[in-house]
């Protein structure tokens, strides 16, 4: 195998697929999930306009470190004339009221379109960070801008107030993802097809300590052939910083979580020399940490023949070995095709979401592994949003979550349709444990 070429997986992300009106949906014995009504509008923020002429769509959603009742949002929007186009970032209150933008991106950029994939805040400095990618006619590259709290452009990041990825891989590369950390940034980003983790300072530049000038290449640090093109996903954890990837040898595709510490070598006291490696066939496509045990817990899926994907949730210790609390330190596995593609710990339960091909599902588990039923009665789980073909929510699936602990809220970026799919609105969802409980959340 090439190993300087393209890897993919040889089992796709399961999501929501087109599927004819006349198809039987499978869906229909399953209870909505619990949206909290008195959250924005009847339990769904409108981040954006419902100006007729445009579709928008919320990108991605960040809960602030700094301040506990905001939140940040990532909106674009499509088929519009000139004037109407445009990418932005929008503070939320936590009962879901938009503020005027924080950020336009228009004001930065002439005849380019930036379309936002991921924000992340940092605490540390007092800063917010954007990645996304930059349209210039036909060419593209992936753009990390910072702001400070204001929303002004932070001219003292890269000494222009962002990088692009050609800058930093010094040619035609990719950014797909970053975490605050250590007073500075870690990057998951690929060159010549290769993935790499990459360390920035607080000022944009390469920590030279860090790898090999800044650069730790994945492929040669884990032994194996890596993919980027289904689940990774990075998280700080303390000091160290974990990395999930799918790797691909010759006869199976399967997750690895590697903990790297702050000069860019593994963690050898952290599960097998550094690395955890799952069954064959399991992908882990989310990634949390649970503080301050720093449990860590990895939603995804598995399949036995890399044609059909199940769901699976795992949980691992701090020294990255099996949970035995949850489940006796085995997978958790769904029996209806599909992933999860996040979960996180909140007040004393696990709740998140994933795709089932032709429609989503939102979910809660106790910290044993059990379904939690009081959730949505009597699965334990409930469909989120609407399928393919009507109009209604959707969430974004590449999106991250957030969450409002007072209220056991989780927020969904996603749009709503509208008009027979003409139209859409960016709007993040809240779906609403108490809510399953027939219990209105206060605050």
């Amino acid at each position: 195998m090439d190993m300087n070429s393209e890897l993919k997986t040889r089992m796709p992300m399961p999501m929501p697929m087109p599927m004819p009106p006349s198809a039987a949906r499978i869906t229909d014995a399953l209870q909505p999930a619990p949206v909290d009504v008195s959250y924005g509008e009847g339990g769904y923020s409108h981040v954006e306009s419902h100006d007729p002429l445009h579709g928008s769509v919320c990108a991605d959603i960040c809960a602030s470190h700094i301040n506990s009742r905001l939140y940040y949002a990532a909106t674009y929007r499509y088929r519009a004339a000139d004037d109407y186009n445009g990418s932005f970032i929008r503070q939320l209150d936590e009962k879901g009221i938009a503020e005027s933008p924080f950020a336009s991106f228009n004001d930065y950029l002439s005849n380019q379109t930036f379309t936002p994939t991921q924000l992340v805040e940092d605490p540390d400095n007092k800063k917010l960070l954007c990645l996304g990618r930059l349209s210039t006619g036909n060419s593209f590259t992936m753009r990390l801008w910072r702001f400070d709290a204001d929303g002004s452009l932070d001219q003292g990041f890269a000494s222009k107030g962002y990088i692009d990825s050609e800058e930093l891989m010094l040619g035609a590369g990719a950014i797909l993802q970053l975490t605050s950390h250590a007073h500075g940034y870690k990057l998951i980003a690929t060159k010549d097809g290769r993935p790499f983790l990459i360390a920035l300072d607080d000022k944009g530049e390469l920590k030279r300590g860090f790898g090999s000038d800044g650069f730790v290449d994945l492929d040669a640090a884990l032994k194996y052939p890596l993919s980027t093109g289904a689940g990774f996903a990075l998280a700080a954890f303390g000091q160290n910083v974990l990395v999930t990837i799918v790797a691909v040898d010759s006869e199976h595709d399967f997750s690895l979580l590697a903990s790297f510490n702050d000069v860019g070598v593994l963690d050898t006291g952290f599960a097998d020399q550094g690395v955890f490696k799952a069954q064959d066939g399991t992908y882990h496509y989310g990634l949390s940490i649970h503080e301050p045990a720093m449990v860590i817990t990895l939603p995804g899926g598995h399949s036995d023949d890399y044609v059909t994907m199940y769901p699976e949730l795992l949980r691992l210790s701090a020294d990255g070995k099996p949970l035995a609390e949850f489940n006796g330190g085995k997978p958790v596995r769904f029996d209806t095709p599909g992933g999860w593609h996040y979960m996180h710990e909140v007040n004393g339960r696990l709740m998140g979401y994933g795709s089932f091909y032709s429609h989503n599902r939102a979910v809660c588990y106790a910290l044993e592994g059990n379904l939690d039923t009081r959730f949505v009665f009597p699965d334990g789980f409930g469909e989120l949003g609407v399928t393919p073909y009507m109009d209604g929510f959707r969430p974004t699936i590449e999106a991250s979550v957030a969450f409002v602990p007072d209220s056991q809220r989780l927020l969904v970026a996603g749009r709503i349709f509208r008009d027979n799919q003409k139209g859409a609105n960016a709007v993040i969802a809240a779906i609403s444990y108490q809510a399953g409980l027939g219990e209105r959340p206060q605050g």
